[in-house]
C-alpha cells in the first residue's frame, strides 16, 4: 500500500484482518446494493477472505491468511440462542409462539391501518390465546391504553423510513420472534424470513390517478418487493385476494383473506337519546380522489332541487390530497349553505353522527373493504354506498347499490331513502342484521389460526 495512502496511516485500534474495525467496515456490500465499501483486505494488506456479515456486529467467518491472524470461532445455534431472542426465551416458558406485531400506527390518526391494529389487539386483551405470546411495537409518544395481556415495546421515532428500514429490523434481529406481523410495508431487501404482510387494497395499481406524480409507481414497486418478499400476505376481502391474484400472480397458497369488522362502541342509539333535530346526508373518509366526494356533492345539489331542499351534507374526515376538485365541485353547486366540513373527529363524537344522520352515503370508486359502511349500519343509519370492488361484500342487501360514476343514480338513491320513513326503518333493521355478521373476536380467531399454520403451534 503506497505510504501516502490514507488507509496506510491507519489507527492502532485496527487491528490486522480487520478484526476490529470502525463500524462503516464491517457492513457487508449487499447490506446497500450498488455502494462498495473497503475490503479489510486491503485494509489488514494480507489475503485473508472475510464472508458477508450482520451489520455493526464483527465478523464470526474470518478465515486466516498468511499473515497468521487466527480465525474466531463460530458459535453454535444454543450460544447463539442463548445472547439473542428475548421473545423467544419468555415465549418458550410456556411452550408459546412469539408474535410482534408492528402498531406503529396507533395514536398517529392512519384510519384504516390503525382500526385494525387497534380493535385486533382489543380482541385479543378480551380472550387471549394459550399458545401464542403477543408483542406489540408502538412508537415512544404513544399515551393510549396498554392491555396487560400483551407485552408492549417503544422504538425510536427518527421518521417513517428510518423506523422501517432500520429501527424494526434492528429490533427483529434482537427479538427473534416466531412470526412478524408487518400492518405495513417494511423492508423488501434482508427481510426478516417469518414475515406475515398485511395488504388492504391495490389502490397504486387499479387507481392511479388518484396519486400524487410518482407516488402510485413508488408503492408499486416498494409494496410488491415487500409481498414478494413476505412468507405470507393477509389481505382483507375476497376482492383484494382477487386483485393480489389477477394483478401479481399470488396464488391462494400465498393470500389469505380474513374480513375486518366494528368496533363495540359502534352500536345504536339507546332510549335515553335526544336527537339534534337536524336532518343531514352524512360522509365519513377522507377527500382522496377514490372516495368520489365531488360526485357526492354534484348529486346532493341535484337531490335537494328535487326534493325540496331542507338538509345539509356532512363531511366527516380529515383532508388528503389532490383535493381540488372536491373545492371546485362546492363552488359550482354554491354549497355554501349547506356543506358541512367537521374535520377529524373522536370516536365518540363519530358515533353521534352516524346515529343521527338520515342517510349515510359512501359512493367510494374503489375499496379494500369499507369501514364506514359496516360503521354507518352498526350504528343504525341508512346506507346508500357503489356497487363496485368490495363494498357489496360488506353491504350485502341491506344497503342501497348505485354506480358511483353516475351523479343521477347517487341523488335518485338519496331522494328515495330521504322522503320515505318506512323504507329507512327497514335499512335501519337490515343493516344491524348485516353488521352483526363481522365480529373482531371471529377475525382474531381466523387471525390466530392463521399465525398457528405458520409457525407450527399446536402441531
Amino acid at each position: 500500500m503506497p505510504p501516502s495512502s490514507p488507509l496506510s496511516r491507519r489507527p492502532r485500534f485496527w487491528k490486522s484482518c480487520g478484526k476490529s474495525f470502525p463500524p462503516i467496515f464491517r457492513w457487508s456490500p449487499s447490506i446497500i446494493p450498488g455502494v462498495r465499501f473497503p475490503s479489510r483486505k486491503a485494509l489488514c494488506g494480507c489475503n485473508a477472505r472475510v464472508l458477508p456479515v450482520v451489520p455493526r456486529r464483527p465478523s464470526r467467518r474470518l478465515i486466516s491468511g498468511p499473515c497468521g491472524a487466527t480465525p474466531r470461532p463460530f458459535r453454535s445455534a444454543p450460544e447463539r440462542k442463548g445472547r439473542r431472542g428475548a421473545l423467544k426465551s419468555i415465549a418458550a416458558e410456556g411452550g408459546k409462539k412469539s408474535i410482534l406485531i408492528d402498531a406503529t400506527c396507533l395514536g398517529r390518526r392512519k384510519t384504516g391501518n390503525e382500526t385494525y391494529v387497534r380493535a385486533l389487539l382489543q380482541a385479543w386483551s378480551r380472550c387471549p390465546e394459550s399458545d401464542l405470546e403477543i408483542t406489540a411495537v408502538v412508537h415512544p409518544e404513544y399515551q393510549g391504553q396498554e392491555y396487560p395481556a400483551i407485552r408492549w415495546l417503544r422504538i425510536p421515532n427518527r421518521g417513517f423510513f428510518s423506523r422501517q428500514f432500520v429501527s424494526l429490523p434492528a429490533l427483529l434481529r434482537r427479538e427473534r420472534p416466531d412470526l412478524y406481523h408487518a400492518t405495513y410495508w417494511t423492508r423488501f431487501w434482508n427481510p426478516y424470513p417469518r414475515t406475515l404482510l398485511l395488504i388492504h387494497d391495490l389502490s397504486f395499481v387499479s387507481f392511479p390517478q388518484g396519486f400524487r406524480p410518482g407516488e402510485a409507481w413508488f408503492y408499486r414497486t416498494v409494496v410488491r418487493a415487500c409481498a414478494r418478499t413476505a412468507a405470507h400476505i393477509l389481505t382483507v376481502s375476497g376482492f383484494s385476494a382477487r386483485e393480489l391474484r389477477d394483478r401479481w400472480g399470488f396464488g391462494p397458497e400465498k393470500v389469505t383473506a380474513i374480513p375486518e369488522a366494528v368496533e363495540a362502541h359502534f352500536r345504536p342509539a339507546g332510549p335515553d337519546w335526544i336527537p339534534s333535530g337536524e336532518r343531514y346526508v352524512l360522509y365519513v373518509g377522507n377527500l382522496h380522489p377514490r372516495k368520489n366526494v365531488a360526485k357526492l356533492i354534484e348529486a346532493c345539489h341535484r337531490a335537494r332541487q328535487g326534493e325540496g331542499g331542507g338538509w345539509k351534507l356532512r363531511i366527516v374526515g380529515q383532508k388528503a390530497w389532490m383535493t381540488g376538485d372536491v373545492a371546485a365541485a362546492a363552488r359550482r353547486c354554491g354549497a355554501e349553505s349547506w356543506l358541512e366540513f367537521t374535520g377529524y373527529v373522536g370516536t365518540e363524537e363519530l358515533v353521534r353522527h352516524y346515529q343521527g344522520a338520515l342517510v349515510t352515503c359512501y359512493p367510494s370508486l374503489y375499496e379494500g373493504f369499507g369501514f364506514p359502511v359496516l360503521e354507518a349500519m352498526a350504528c343504525g343509519s341508512p346506507v346508500v354506498t357503489s356497487s363496485t370492488t368490495s363494498i357489496p361484500e360488506v353491504a350485502g342487501t341491506a344497503a342501497l347499490l348505485v354506480d358511483p360514476q353516475s351523479t343521477q343514480q347517487i341523488a335518485e338513491a338519496l331522494v328515495r331513502v330521504a322522503s320515505q320513513e318506512k323504507l329507512r326503518g327497514e335499512m335501519r333493521a337490515q343493516g344491524l342484521a348485516q353488521a352483526a355478521r363481522f365480529s373482531w373476536d371471529r377475525t382474531l380467531q381466523e387471525t390466530c389460526r392463521l399465525y398457528r399454520r405458520m409457525t407450527g403451534a399446536g402441531s
